[in-house]
């Protein structure tokens, strides 16, 4: 196994001009550890009217499109028979092909807490990971901040995705130790170092790919 997926679909609310900063950031840092790069998009989901539907239906706070994007990935894996996927705000920092031959034959998750910001999924995985979601019923506990809220990660958490181990090789940066491989610039890990997300995630994002360059030459 050599590729790695990410999946972008523009959010109106979002800079795109960002996001494709953060993106070319994300595919330096893993071609320079041996990965093939693929950016699946809308293209790449095959989604039938009535489960699109069932998606549409599940309350978020977040800009129209956001949570929408994180559920279609799965999708889109689904119609690739798996494979890894990862966030393109996970920066590899000394995880090469070769490393992740444990990977298989089984699904993992390469982060803690059921967050899934890096999972490899085989092609059952893929597909009992998009019935989970479209099955999901919001009840009264799925809230954020006094506002009705389900993602793609409150859902796995809530059903604690028992059939998918975990190997928790990715971590925020504030939480890194020696086993750390890939870091993830996610919201609180942005808020911890006192940053927007908005708008410096993709100069941190550089920085770390710096630090795992000087990793891959030492």
């Amino acid at each position: 196994m050599s590729i790695v997926h990410t999946y972008y679909d523009p959010v109106p609310d979002i800079d795109e001009g960002i996001q494709q900063k953060e993106i070319a950031v994300w595919r330096d840092s893993w071609e320079r550890w041996g990965w093939e790069c693929r950016v699946l998009g809308r293209a790449d989901v095959v989604i039938t009217p009535d489960e699109l539907a069932r998606l549409q239906r599940l309350p978020s706070v977040n800009p129209p499109g956001y949570d929408m994007a994180c559920y279609l990935r799965w999708f889109a894996m689904r119609n690739l028979g798996g494979g890894l996927m990862v966030d393109y705000d996970v920066v590899n920092v000394g995880w090469t092909p070769d490393d992740a031959e444990w990977l298989l034959p089984i699904p993992r998750m390469l982060a803690s807490g059921f967050v899934p910001c890096a999972m490899d999924l085989t092609a059952g995985a893929a597909v009992d990971l998009c019935v989970m979601l479209l099955s999901y019923q919001p009840d009264a506990a799925d809230l954020f901040e006094g506002r009705a809220h389900v993602s793609d990660m409150t859902i796995m958490q809530r059903m604690s995705t028992p059939d998918i181990p975990g190997r928790a090789i990715c971590q925020e940066p504030q939480h890194a130790d020696e086993r750390t491989r890939l870091l993830h610039l996610s919201h609180n890990a942005m808020h911890a170092m006192g940053l927007d997300d908005a708008f410096h995630r993709f100069e941190v994002m550089r920085v770390l790919a710096q630090l795992g360059a000087g990793r891959a030459r030492s």
